[in-house]
C-alpha cells in the first residue's frame, strides 16, 4: 500500500472541496516553471461560467469551487474513475480518492457531469450526512 500512501480513502472524511484553478497551469519548457497558462478553448470556457468583470480568470478559476462526495469521486469499478499512481496495481478500483480529481463537465449546460456539484449548491450532500 506504499505507493498510496499521500492518498485517502473514503472513510477518512465525506467531502472533498476544489476549485478548477490547478487545472489551467502548465510548465514553462524553458523556464520549468508552473505558470497560469490556459488554452483558448479554456478561455472560453471559463468565460462561459460567467466571472464578474471586475475578476480576472485566474482569480475567478481559483474562487469557482466544486464539492463531491467521497464516495463518489473514490477509484472504482462502478464509477470509471482511473487511479493515475503509476505503481497502482489496481487502476480502476484500488477504493482511493485520486489526490488530483477530475471534474468533468458536460459541455452543453457547463455543469459537472460526475458526481461534483457547484459549492454554492452543496447544502444538500452537507444536509444527508446531518440526516443520515
Amino acid at each position: 500500500m506504499g505507493i498510496h500512501n499521500d492518498q485517502y480513502l473514503p472513510a477518512d472524511f465525506d467531502i472533498v472541496v476544489s476549485s478548477i484553478g490547478n487545472a489551467f497551469y502548465r510548465t514553462d519548457e524553458q523556464t520549468g516553471q508552473f505558470e497560469w497558462a490556459p488554452a483558448k478553448e479554456e478561455t472560453e470556457f471559463l468565460q462561459k461560467l460567467n466571472p464578474s468583470p471586475e475578476e480576472t480568470l485566474k482569480d475567478f478559476a481559483f474562487q469557482k469551487m466544486y464539492v463531491a462526495k467521497t464516495q463518489d469521486i473514490a477509484v472504482t469499478k462502478h464509477n470509471n474513475v482511473k487511479c493515475t499512481r503509476g505503481k497502482c496495481r489496481n487502476k480502476n478500483n484500488c477504493g482511493f480518492i485520486p489526490n488530483y480529481p477530475i471534474i468533468n463537465f458536460d459541455l452543453k449546460t457547463n455543469r459537472p457531469s460526475n458526481g461534483w456539484i457547484p459549492i454554492e449548491e452543496s447544502l444538500s450532500l452537507f444536509e444527508d450526512f446531518v440526516s443520515g
